[in-house]
């Protein structure tokens, strides 16, 4: 049985019928899913090296202990995902290409929203405080 169930689901909605056995997708899922977080991560820790100026008057490669950290966390995430001891101990499969250009674009996307915030926290903090009532 897979995944536990008593029946083999076949899960068609319309205009849509998922092409790959169900196992498949799960692992693609997982796979996914901690690749996501991964590079998230990456985006995430460039873009909160301040809280409220840009990273470039920091300069992007000036802490070189957060770049290897990014190198690592980069090359552990390919190491479970193509390694096939690992991969199968982490229960993980091979990802197409595409899916590596979409994965690639998240650290912009993270980097691009906490921009947008820093801009608000700019933009707020820049407006004196109003003490009438």
């Amino acid at each position: 049985h897979i995944l536990g169930l008593p029946f083999e689901p076949n899960i068609s909605l319309p205009l849509f019928r998922l092409s790959l056995p169900l196992p498949i997708v799960h692992v693609t899922a997982v796979t996914v899913y901690h690749a996501s977080v991964v590079f998230l991560q990456v985006g995430n820790a460039l873009a909160c090296r301040t809280e409220k100026q840009h990273i470039h008057n920091l300069g992007w490669f000036t802490n070189r202990y957060l770049m290897f950290g990014i190198l690592f966390e980069i090359l552990g995430i390919l190491v479970l995902v193509n390694v096939p001891i690992i991969r199968q101990q982490f229960e993980h499969g091979q990802l197409p290409n595409h899916y590596w250009l979409l994965l690639m674009t998240f650290p912009f996307l993270m980097y691009s929203f906490e921009w947008v915030r820093k801009f608000i926290v700019r933009l707020i903090s820049a407006k004196p405080l109003s003490t009438e009532r």
